[in-house]
């Protein structure tokens, strides 16, 4: 019984102090202020983005107490040496203790200097966050790591002014594409901006943003680029891709630039363009000789004329699925039994092998069972002569031109009914000098 009420009081005297005690808190740690240092509070503690003080402040206090202890030491040397003046092992003892604590002041002091002088960055204790997984992400100059890297390159609204930050460029796989990062000096990707470039950096690396008023990210994924200089800068400023025939964009408008094929070799995709002086690519004008590249995963070319549109193509490096060749004709309608009879240059799909350049003097028409009589067949024995028409029997290129360098030329990749009817070869009896065959895709 006894036991059983010292159980009792024991337990009673238990609740009575928990239902009697006041709320207490845990104890605020106050961190030391030194000169020169970041102050620490708690909720610097409590903010993961201030990691970067915390080393700045820790980093500093080491130096802080490195001078205390060589001092304090430097102290205790001077003591022994002042009482040991009798005593020769004591006081060489402390003449190297004297030694030891000034050299270590020096070295901490001249290391400190050293590093400020030959990289200030080397002492800023800044954290760059990590970044989980692949993708673009941007980090801004106060280490605040956004999930993506705004904005894409489609978009097109006002930005401020960024002061600084980093692109941080992670890949899943180290073939992907290069990342593209257009720089203005103006807001909203303004393409008067003085100051403009894009740059080109490789998976794993960073990118630090200059001062500038906007910036947009895009990938280097297959296909046609425009340069602004010659020799396709890296630095220099390009246009994004561009996959599909027309207009330029308006800054690479009339200037004798670059071009730059950037071709996917896995699925054999192989890019070129016909550059235009007109703004309609369709239509006659003068215009620069086909260019593209069928090896290279990358290749350049120099822009010499000033263009203002381009017929963009693929080749096939399969020529023989294209299609089944063209028809050239001596007449209108050539191969419409309803139109006018005509002699025929057929070029078969078995000899279009690739991109290739044809002297239509040597197209000779074969006129056996067009009813044609001899003194028209002697007229226009061939497509120089008596360019009628064109009939495109597959996914083929027909590039007409006027002269052997860069000239008046066309275009075509349906059939022409009528060359005589176009803007081409009609006005002014223009003289044709080359027929390009390109197989597209």
């Amino acid at each position: 019984m006894e036991q059983k009420q010292k159980k009792f009081i024991f337990y009673s005297l238990i609740f009575i102090a928990l239902t009697l005690s006041n709320i207490t808190f845990a104890l605020e740690a106050k961190y030391p202020v030194f000169p020169g240092l970041p102050q620490i509070t708690d909720n610097t503690m409590k903010n993961p983005d201030a990691i970067g003080q915390l080393v700045q402040y820790f980093f500093g206090i080491g130096i802080i107490f490195s001078g205390a202890i060589a001092l304090i030491s430097l102290a205790v040397a001077g003591v022994q040496l002042i009482i040991g003046q009798a005593n020769p092992e004591g006081v060489s003892q402390a003449k190297d203790r004297i030694r030891g604590s000034l050299l270590g002041v020096v070295l901490l002091m001249v290391s400190f200097i050293i590093l400020k002088s030959i990289n200030p960055v080397l002492l800023k204790t800044e954290v760059t966050p990590l970044t989980t997984g692949p993708g673009v992400f941007y980090v801004s100059a106060d280490n605040k790591v956004e999930t993506t890297c705004p904005p894409s390159e489609s978009d097109t609204s006002s930005l401020t002014t960024f002061a600084g930050g980093n692109i941080v460029y992670r890949c899943a796989t180290p073939t992907e594409p290069n990342l593209l990062i257009w720089v203005y000096d103006k807001p909203n990707f303004d393409p008067s901006s003085t100051n403009k470039f894009t740059y080109e950096k490789k998976c794993g690396e960073n990118f630090p943003i200059p001062a500038s008023g906007s910036f947009k990210i895009g990938f280097k994924t297959p296909g046609v680029y425009f340069y602004i200089d010659g020799n396709c800068i890296n630095d220099g400023y390009r246009s994004s891709v561009v996959l599909t025939s027309g207009q330029l964009p308006e800054e690479f408008k009339n200037i004798k630039g670059s071009v730059e094929f950037v071709n996917d070799v896995t699925y054999k995709n192989y890019y070129g363009v016909i550059l235009h002086e007109r703004i309609n690519e369709s239509g006659g004008g003068n215009c620069q000789y086909p260019m593209f590249s069928s090896i290279l995963a990358t290749d350049c070319k120099e822009i010499t004329l000033n263009s203002a549109s381009a017929t963009v193509f693929t080749q096939n490096d399969q020529p023989i699925k294209s299609g089944d060749g063209i028809d050239f004709y001596s007449g209108a309608y050539g191969w419409d039994t309803k139109g006018s009879r005509a002699g025929i240059y057929e070029l078969k799909n078995i000899f279009i092998t690739g991109p290739k350049k044809y002297d239509p003097a040597t197209m000779i028409f074969n006129y056996i069972g067009s009813g044609v009589d001899l003194n028209e067949q002697i007229a226009k024995p061939n497509f120089k002569k008596s360019p009628g028409s064109i009939r495109i029997k597959g996914n083929y290129l027909v590039a007409l031109y006027s002269s052997l360098s860069s000239g008046y030329c066309q275009v075509f990749k349906t059939n022409a009914v009528d060359l005589k009817g176009t803007e081409y070869v009609g006005p002014g009896n223009i003289s044709i000098e080359a027929v390009h065959v390109i197989p597209t895709k």
